[in-house]
């Protein structure tokens, strides 16, 4: 019996148990790697058949019905039955479901990555598009940059000109003119071109763009009155008035 007259546990009867659990843990480990080292010889690439290969042909040989010839191997299926024996299959068995909760406890131990990087790779084009946009919008020039004819700058257009060819980066230094209809873009284009020839820059000009972009921005009148209100809403600059922590009692 396994209980004893005190009521304990019979130490041989543990013992046995005890030996039964190890012999278990030694059988399955010996499957798992039984399962291991097949499942790695299956995966190796076979390499160019030899002369061996050659001189003994496979003996099970399925011939297309269009054949005539019964000997033509080059139009034969070879039919190779696997040799994995009964042991290998169970240690293949036992080895799949070991590999998996290792795969799963690496992929729950390194979580959120591969996942986080995936997102941080999508943020950045995002993000250098709206910066190219911005900067587009800010050398962008449009119908106050040009005077009536469209055949020359207007005084705003050759101050934001001459600010696009000398202040701004040389990485971002391109004109965009707005050019709703070809002709009229032609025109600002060569009006543009004749302006920076005659500032006599160091250095190639920088290149011109027609875009149709339509530029964002307002009159001056709307600006003005944007920024005074935002004046007269600044709240004063001034600290609040001291006041002592009370202490709420419950």
């Amino acid at each position: 019996m396994g209980l004893n007259g005190a009521g304990r546990v019979d130490r041989n009867w543990a013992g046995g148990l005890g030996g039964l659990k190890v012999y278990m843990w030694i059988t399955v480990l010996f499957f798992a790697l039984l399962g291991y080292f097949v499942s790695t010889a299956e995966a190796q690439p076979s390499g160019q058949p030899g002369e061996n290969d050659r001189a003994n042909p496979p003996s099970q040989i399925s011939h297309p019905p269009e054949s005539t010839s019964p000997c033509c191997l080059a139009d034969c299926e070879c039919e190779v039955q696997s040799s994995t024996s009964w042991l290998a299959k169970i240690g293949q068995a036992v080895w799949r479901p070991i590999r998996q909760i290792g795969i799963d406890y690496t992929q729950n131990r390194i979580w959120p990555e591969p996942y986080s990087a995936m997102d941080r790779a999508t943020i950045g084009p995002a993000y250098f598009r709206m910066v190219a946009n911005g900067w587009q919008q800010q050398t962008l020039l449009g119908d106050p940059h040009f005077a009536a004819g469209q055949d020359r700058l207007s005084e705003a257009g050759k101050a934001k000109v001459q600010w696009i060819a000398c202040a701004v980066p040389p990485e971002r230094r391109v004109i965009f003119i707005h050019s709703p209809d070809p002709g009229i873009g032609g025109k600002r284009q060569e009006a543009v071109r004749r302006y920076l020839e005659s500032l006599q820059l160091q250095g190639p000009p920088p290149p011109i763009v027609l875009t149709l972009v339509t530029p964002r921005w307002a009159s001056g009148t709307e600006l003005g009155l944007v920024h005074q209100k935002f004046q007269e809403s600044t709240p004063n600059p001034r600290l609040p008035p001291y006041q002592p922590y009370q202490v709420q009692s419950p």
